[in-house]
């Protein structure tokens, strides 16, 4: 009996499966007491002759030929099948790993009772000028650690990745990979929560390669992907029946994961019926996250980069081409958000101070005007080219609004109709080096504003949003393009500039 099953699909990996092979072979236990289970999903490269040298200088390599081509998950379930070893793990065909790997993550186990899966680092395998930033995923392998609670380390529940584990034979009923793609989410969620005891460890090293990454971020995503991530989500969520303890970390995977379905649905191009079916799949799921959940998720993993909450939460108020418009035309949707102060120099001149934010129930942001002398009055405007309602909390010196181009400038949170919001601001600024506004912005907190632009959205012909999704889908109408973006352009030009739509900036046009 062989102490370790190493199971590796491939599929036409010849330029590095050499590599990947080497680096269990000079491993620092003996290669005598590791069985490698090589499956070939159907290579038409060089692939099934390389492995086959291997096979016959080594006993303990078995290659398993598939006569379809099935995917990794079937192709890992197959290797599952056929193992022997006291232990599993995964390596991809075109990835490798450090020498002490395996030494390292089989004597934790033996060291600690009860252990069922060792979690190793990876790396992406990137030339030097190559810069990744840092991912939710990879949060847990800054220190090593031993988990008993999952609950206790709420980032293990983002280790989704099968390849950079060991697993105990206690988990191999959980190791089973579904037909599909995102395969290995269910299965990790699974085998993490039906650990009895997991060791995070950042003594060995899994080798990712950048290229297959980097390839990967490039394919385009397809209603496939969308499709098979939602049916994933549904699968982690109904966990909550088995693992009522763990649901809080369920959510925080599942609303990860359908905030990178909602960013895919907005910045990428799909026809307006694939847009329709994919909009009421996540809204179904949107139903699980409550406000509190969203923002203690914003709390516990700042580092990852999702979409504005109001994305995920106006599902339940607009309709699929409202939303569309509000967040793919008129992009709501950014990383941060930019404030400006305006002031009027002696000489008549305009000059603008402008400030990036994230947004906050309350943001502070601090302007340097010590250049400027003997100041009383100013202009603020706390948003750009968004439809919102705002409230200025407090400012240095306590500055007056005299004048506000929102609709209800005496109430004590201003509502405006216009993509410009802006204030006057008058008071003593004569020896202040530096303004500061404290203020909170609700870019659509207001059941009159929702009306008010849903109303004039309805305008846009479904008809010309359609045609502009075609452009991306199908090369005939490729010369058609600029026509139709004429078309459409000139549908939001008669809406914007109307006397009712009281826009001062026009809605940016979608790059041609």
């Amino acid at each position: 009996m062989y102490l370790l099953s190493v199971i590796i699909p491939v599929y036409n990996v010849e330029k590095y499966i050499e590599e990947c092979l080497n680096s269990i072979i000079n491993q620092t236990i003996p290669i005598d007491k590791i069985e490698i289970i090589i499956i070939d999903d159907c290579s038409t490269d060089n692939t099934p002759k390389i492995i086959e040298k291997y096979a016959e200088k080594y006993p303990n390599i078995k290659i398993i030929h598939q006569k379809t081509n099935k995917g990794p998950g079937a192709a890992r379930n197959l290797g599952i099948e056929k193992s022997t070893g006291e232990y599993i793990t995964f390596l991809d065909g075109d990835d490798y790993i450090s020498k002490n790997t395996y030494e390292t993550c089989i004597k934790l186990i033996k060291e600690n009772t009860d252990t069922d899966l060792v979690i190793y680092k990876y790396t992406l395998n990137t030339p030097d000028d190559i810069k990744i930033q840092p991912d939710i995923h990879q949060e847990i392998y800054k220190k090593s650690n031993i988990i008993t609670d999952p609950n206790q380390v709420p980032e293990l529940i983002f280790s989704t990745s099968p390849w950079n584990k060991i697993y105990s034979k206690k988990l191999k009923p959980y190791l089973n990979f579904p037909s599909m793609l995102y395969e290995d989410n269910i299965t990790s969620v699974k085998t993490i929560l039906n650990s009895k005891k997991t060791i995070i460890t950042t003594d060995a090293t899994y080798y990712y390669r950048f290229e297959k990454e980097n390839k990967s971020r490039s394919q385009k995503i397809t209603i496939q992907n969308i499709n098979d991530l939602i049916k994933s989500i549904k699968q982690i969520l109904k966990l909550k029946e088995t693992f009522p303890q763990n649901e809080k970390l369920l959510k925080y995977l599942s609303l990860k994961f359908t905030y990178d379905i909602i960013y895919w649905f907005i910045n990428l191009k799909f026809t307006y019926k694939e847009s329709e079916e994919i909009y009421n799949k996540i809204k179904e799921i949107s139903t699980e996250f409550n406000n509190e959940l969203l923002n203690e998720f914003e709390e516990k993993f700042p580092i990852y980069e999702y979409p504005n909450q109001q994305a995920l939460k106006d599902l339940n108020k607009l309709n699929v081409t409202e939303y569309l418009f509000q967040y793919r035309y008129i992009k709501l949707i950014k990383p941060e958000y930019q404030a400006t102060v305006y002031i009027k120099t002696p000489d008549g001149k305009i000059e603008a101070i402008s400030q990036k934010y994230t947004m906050k129930p309350t943001i502070e942001l601090e302007f340097n005007i010590e250049k400027y002398k003997n100041l009383e009055k100013i202009r603020f405007d706390p948003i750009e080219n968004h439809i919102s309602s705002c409230k200025i909390h407090q400012t240095t010196n306590n500055l007056q609004i005299i004048h506000t181009n929102a609709k209800n400038p005496k109430d004590k949170k201003q509502i405006f109709l216009t993509k410009d919001p802006q204030y006057i601001l008058k008071g003593n600024l004569k020896d202040v080096k530096t303004l500061k506004i404290k203020f909170s912005v609700d870019l659509d907190n207001s059941t009159e504003i929702d009306e008010y632009f849903n109303k004039k959205i309805h305008k846009l012909n479904d008809k010309i949003e359609e045609l502009e999704f075609e452009i991306y889908a199908k090369d005939k109408i490729i010369d058609n393009k600029n026509k139709i973006i004429q078309i459409r352009d000139n549908q939001i030009k008669q809406i914007t500039e109307s006397k009712s739509w009281k826009i001062t900036k026009p809605i940016r046009k979608i790059r041609k």
